[in-house]
């Protein structure tokens, strides 16, 4: 006859065969542990799994590597350049030595500054399609469009500052080019976190932080005068656009 019972180790009292936990002492059996233990260490590798499946992106290989320096600054001066014009600090008549040098900057023109910092924008729009090629997850559409959207807004931006004269449809075609790389930006800067780590991730935050920065600069900026929340707003879009560009020249170069 077979024996259906068995001996708990922790009190000596006969058991159930198949008993997981024993009746007299309340013990979870030595089985029933393991087979907790060999659960909790199958499932924290799978985690483990869920949370390392992005790629580490810290350099593209690109046909630019070697002017990404040269590209920078010019970038930065730039954007300096047009800081100074949103500004409003060419309206002061007696500045501040701190504020001297963005009213010195407001000799260049500000399609000057809109020139080179869009053609800046469109080389390393390029470029970084060319880099994401070698990548698993290219994105080739959406850094398509990318390239196109940012040459579009570079001519309208472009002639929005030499023809000062208002013109409705131009501004409506701005207007709706604006809203369309808003939405493509947002989209890329989504996909480089969502799939990347290193260098491609921060530069996904960063294109998010300047698109929150830039509606919040369109709506609290007024050219027409000088004002402390001017100032500080176009510093911080200096800043930001500053910091996508710094992270574009070290994912680009060599």
């Amino acid at each position: 006859m077979i024996n259906n019972t068995k001996q708990c180790p922790f009190c000596g009292e006969e058991i159930q065969a198949t008993a997981k936990k024993c009746r007299h002492c309340g013990e979870w059996l030595e089985d029933s542990v393991a087979n907790t233990h060999n659960q909790a260490t199958t499932e924290i590798p799978f985690q483990g799994d869920s949370n390392n499946h992005k790629t580490e992106v810290n350099h593209l290989k690109t046909p630019i590597s070697d002017f990404v320096l040269i590209l920078f600054w010019t970038g930065v001066i730039a954007t300096f350049i047009s800081m100074s014009h949103q500004s409003g600090v060419c309206h002061l008549t007696n500045p501040q030595k701190w504020l001297q040098i963005m009213q010195w900057a407001t000799y260049i023109p500000e399609w000057v500054a809109d020139f080179l910092s869009g053609l800046v924008d469109i080389i390393f729009a390029y470029a970084l399609y060319i880099g994401m090629k070698q990548q698993t997850s290219p994105m080739s559409g959406l850094l398509i469009t990318n390239i196109i959207i940012t040459v579009l807004i570079y001519i309208s931006t472009l002639f929005s500052d030499l023809i000062k004269e208002d013109d409705n449809f131009r501004i409506i075609i701005l207007v709706l080019t604006a809203l369309v790389a808003f939405i493509v930006l947002v989209m890329i800067g989504i996909q480089f976190i969502r799939h990347f780590n290193g260098l491609l991730n921060k530069l996904g935050w960063g294109i998010l932080a300047s698109l929150i920065i830039g509606i919040s600069a369109i709506a609290l900026i007024s050219e027409d005068e000088f004002s402390m929340t001017n100032a500080i707003v176009s510093f911080i879009v200096f800043w930001i656009s500053s910091y996508v560009l710094y992270i574009q020249a070290e994912l680009l170069a060599d």
